[in-house]
């Protein structure tokens, strides 16, 4: 019986299991067969997304530009701008972007955001074309980047060594980024590799900067003696550099050099500026100037040191009761007739000791002795011996040893116009003086003082104008007040006699 039971139970269960199965499979093909189908699916990978979001930024960054060119002259330029920066951190790589990203960001002054942004972009690409580097070189000039806008302009400079501006560029901002040993060698550089005279020149242009814009002696001096590396073969040059080695020398409080170095510039090529620079710095020291005066005083003595006594002369204190700012009443009137007579000298003789061609001694002593005859000998002393027409001839002999000097021609011009006479001869002179130096205010000036004592004040006034916008001579601005009251124009007159004061 019981063996019955089970067999009878177990076909039960199997034929509920079998008629469950069939449900379940029957509701599963209904549910396939019967269900409504699903609807349709919209989506984007990652940088088609990112794409679609760049594009769109860079409508809305066009349409807003669009709409503030309507403004006309009242246009913001940073609209725009920050869609295109954003637009180009969707899609870094996107040089079409990047481009008018850079654009815009010129125009609206983000500079150093820029530079980031196309510095980044070479980073990733260092494959890309040169002009990116001149690019990322500019927008971190514009941003007072000197460092890295130095780094740049070699990045360029190594796919196109020929760029002698750039090599320019590079050098000045090494130097503002005060990496002055890396300028130095890029002066070098430049100077071997372009050849030419502006790249030989350039250390001198940035000493000028150094001690005229700067005030930095110390940063001028390694200018100039690269400078010096370069001018072995002309004297005449290396001489001029050492005159302002010397200088420098002298500012970085180091006489002893300076004295030492203007010395060799006399001997290397005689001229009087380096000894005149000596005398005047001797001209401080009361001991430096008895010895001086014994060297200058025996009947072999040499002519640099008479020059150097000669200038020491002007330069010594004041006489006691002595007054006002003319230099024949600072240095006291014998100590510059001993001086004009030193001069005379020399240039009696200035062929047979090497300073024939030396314009400037001439120069020197002809203005010595146009002080001396412009002032009254003080009481007991002996007033010189030569006159007026000594001083004309004097000049004349310049003129004819120097017939292309400016100054001299001006010297005498301007001698006659204080006087008025020979004003059409005087007129002559300056205008052969201005042709060879048309910018010199000081020609200007007596330009402009001989048309007025011609009658030509309107013409006159031109000139004189010209003169003191070039240099704030109180001579030349009295001279332009004095033709501007005679037009009448007292207003005018009265703010350069202001000035003056």
């Amino acid at each position: 019986m019981k063996t019955i039971r089970f067999v009878s139970v177990r076909g039960a269960v199997g034929r509920c299991f079998v008629l469950a199965f069939l449900c379940w499979t029957a509701l599963l093909v209904g549910c396939a067969v019967f269900s409504p189908p699903p609807p349709d699916t919209f989506a984007l990978d990652g940088f088609a997304a990112r794409e679609a979001g760049a594009v769109a930024l860079c409508a809305r960054a066009l349409l807003a530009r669009e709409m503030e060119a309507k403004k006309g002259t009242n246009a913001n330029p940073a609209v725009g701008v920050e869609d295109l920066f954003h637009a180009h951190a969707l899609l870094p790589d996107n040089t079409d972007i990047l481009t008018d990203y850079l654009l815009l960001a010129e125009e609206a002054g983000r500079y150093e955001q820029a530079y980031r942004c196309l510095a980044a972009y070479i980073r990733r690409h260092p494959e890309a074309d040169a002009v990116y580097h001149l690019t990322a070189a500019h927008f971190a000039d514009r941003a007072a980047l000197p460092s890295e806008a130095a780094d740049e302009c070699a990045r360029y400079l190594a796919f196109c060594p020929t760029n002698q501006e750039i090599a320019s560029v590079r050098v000045r901002a090494l130097f503002d980024a005060k990496r002055d040993r890396d300028a130095l060698r890029a002066l070098r550089d430049n100077r071997a590799y372009f050849h030419n005279a502006d790249a030989t020149n350039n250390p001198l242009r940035w000493a000028y900067h150094f001690l005229e814009n700067r005030n930095e002696p110390d940063r001028a001096l390694p200018c100039l003696e690269i400078l010096l590396e370069s001018c072995k073969d002309d004297p005449q040059f290396t001489s001029e550099v050492l005159v302002l080695i010397g200088q420098v020398r002298l500012n970085l409080g180091e006489t002893n050099a300076a004295h030492r170095i203007w010395h060799k510039s006399y001997r290397l090529y005689p001229s009087v500026d380096p000894v005149r620079l000596s005398g005047r710095v001797l001209a401080e020291n009361p001991n430096a100037v008895v010895k001086l005066c014994k060297a200058a005083s025996r009947p072999d003595a040499e002519v640099e040191d008479r020059l150097r006594y000669a200038e020491a002369l002007l330069h010594l204190p004041s006489p006691a009761g002595s007054s006002g700012t003319n230099r024949v009443y600072a240095c006291g009137f014998q100590n510059l007739a001993e001086s004009e007579a030193i001069l005379r000298s020399i240039c009696d003789r200035a062929d047979s000791v090497g300073l024939g061609k030396d314009e400037n001694l001439f120069h020197w002593h002809l203005v010595a002795m146009g002080e001396l005859l412009s002032s009254t000998p003080p009481e007991g002393v002996e007033p010189v011996r030569f006159g007026q027409e000594d001083l004309v001839k004097t000049a004349r002999a310049m003129i004819a040893r120097f017939p292309e000097s400016a100054q001299a021609k001006n010297y005498l011009a301007y001698y006659w116009a204080e006087r008025g006479e020979n004003l059409k001869e005087a007129h002559e002179l300056v205008n052969r003086a201005l042709k060879i130096a048309p910018k010199s205010a000081a020609i200007l000036d007596t330009k402009g003082w001989i048309l007025f004592k011609l009658g030509r004040p309107y013409q006159a006034l031109q000139f004189l104008l010209k003169a003191a916008e070039k240099d704030r001579d109180p001579e030349i601005f009295q001279h332009a007040a004095t033709v501007l009251r005679s037009l009448g124009r007292d207003e005018e007159a009265a703010k350069f006699e202001e000035a003056i004061k």
